[in-house]
């Protein structure tokens, strides 16, 4: 936290848009939590609600009760340590039917009540405890609930959206994301390779830009997050020898957005190192509030990457891909488990079929990022959450982020 001394009276308007709403109030959360370093003391004075000379959880809990309780953004419930919030749209969309044929046992998207309490554990940590209540009374079924989506490593593409938009450049952006990188600059080859095709290095990098996050981002106004995605793309394209990898493009750069197309200009050519290495610039759609570490989600239990580590992207609470619940019949979870291994041995009860044995407190010290599992005789052991993701549930799940609940149980 921050410690501030101000003559004015603080607002929480803090992106000076006329009314308090819970961007607001996400945003006081940021600077409470250890994320405002960069931003000025005008602008810190301005989330010091209570007056005390510094910035809290207590501010971003004063900031909500400012808001329009008819407009459903932010409900006070009288917790004086807890700030109430809603954690996004709840725009949940539907899961793709899994390996059966039966309506009766097929995967259902249900709703997630959009009430979350938010505790401070440390200055830099905030636990999310989302409102299950509705879930844990669902009986007979196998409810996933899932945080963030994609792998959840390094930079978080509307993380980068929402840093821009609280005035970070897109050097402290991909900084906070990629611990202790360096930004260097070389002069752009003439040529890449992208699918079949060669392009200019510039054309290339925007066609990635245009696709991978220029819909988050407003048109003309968060600039600085296109550009942290052009650094990161043009590290990628170094790092596999000037030839797009890994990551979708748009059909042509006539279709580039005209903001695309100029911060690529500006920072063509630059990209990360640590220890004087390129490095691979893992980006991610969305994260459960907190990135994962390279250890626990591809790390297979052992191995590190030290930049690419977990940092706070506490914005990402306000999307849509934010949190996810998928239902399973029995049968439904079974038929995944026995399609990835025909051996596995399920037991008489389906509580006992699958349990998770650790995890990181990405979400709070009872969700986070799924370290080992059991999967009815068979125990994964490391980056467990991804391989449940990717190979029992054939990404039907939205992240390596997820608790399990059965009959009000969490496995």
């Amino acid at each position: 936290m921050y410690f501030i001394s101000s003559p004015y009276k603080a607002t929480g308007d803090m992106n000076s848009s006329g009314d308090i709403t819970k961007n607001d109030v996400y945003y006081i959360l940021m600077r409470a939590s250890g994320l405002d370093k960069i931003q000025s003391d005008e602008t810190l004075k301005i989330a010091d609600l209570d007056g005390d000379g510094r910035v809290t959880m207590n501010d971003a809990y004063l900031a909500s009760k400012k808001i329009d309780v008819e407009k459903g953004v932010v409900r006070d419930l009288g917790a004086n340590t807890v700030t109430r919030i809603k954690i996004n749209e709840n725009e949940i969309s539907t899961s793709k039917a899994p390996i059966s044929s039966s309506d009766s046992d097929s995967s259902k998207s249900i709703l997630i009540s959009q009430n979350a309490s938010l505790n401070q554990v440390d200055e830099q940590r905030v636990y999310i405890y989302p409102d299950l209540d509705d879930i844990l009374k669902l009986r007979d079924q196998f409810i996933i609930v899932s945080f963030g989506y994609g792998h959840g490593l390094g930079m978080s593409q509307y993380g980068a959206e929402g840093y821009a938009s609280l005035g970070y450049n897109y050097i402290q952006i991909l900084q906070h994301y990629y611990t202790g990188v360096a930004v260097m600059q070389e002069t752009p080859p003439q040529s890449v390779k992208i699918g079949s095709q060669t392009s200019p290095a510039y054309q290339a990098v925007a066609r990635i830009v245009q696709s991978e996050i220029a819909g988050i981002c407003k048109y003309g106004k968060d600039i600085e997050a296109l550009k942290a995605q052009a650094v990161a793309a043009y590290t990628n394209l170094k790092r596999d020898n000037y030839r797009v990898s890994g990551t979708t493009y748009s059909s042509s750069y006539d279709s580039c957005r005209s903001d695309v197309k100029q911060a690529v200009n500006e920072v063509i050519g630059q990209y990360m190192t640590y220890n004087g290495e390129t490095i691979y610039a893992y980006y991610t759609s969305c994260t459960a509030g907190v990135t994962g570490s390279y250890k626990n989600v591809w790390g297979y239990g052992t191995e590190d990457i030290p930049y690419l580590q977990s940092v706070t992207s506490y914005t990402d609470i306000n999307t849509y891909r934010f949190v996810r619940a998928t239902s399973y019949s029995p049968e439904a979870l079974k038929r995944y488990l026995i399609s990835y291994d025909p051996t596995i041995e399920l037991s008489d009860s389906p509580s006992e079929w699958i349990s998770i044995l650790s995890h990181d407190d990405a979400v709070n010290n009872n969700i986070g990022y799924v370290i080992s599992m059991k999967i009815g005789s068979r125990v994964i052991n490391g980056n467990a959450g991804w391989k449940f993701r990717e190979s029992v549930m054939d990404y039907d799940v939205s992240s390596p982020c997820f608790c399990i609940i059965y009959n009000g149980q969490y496995l």
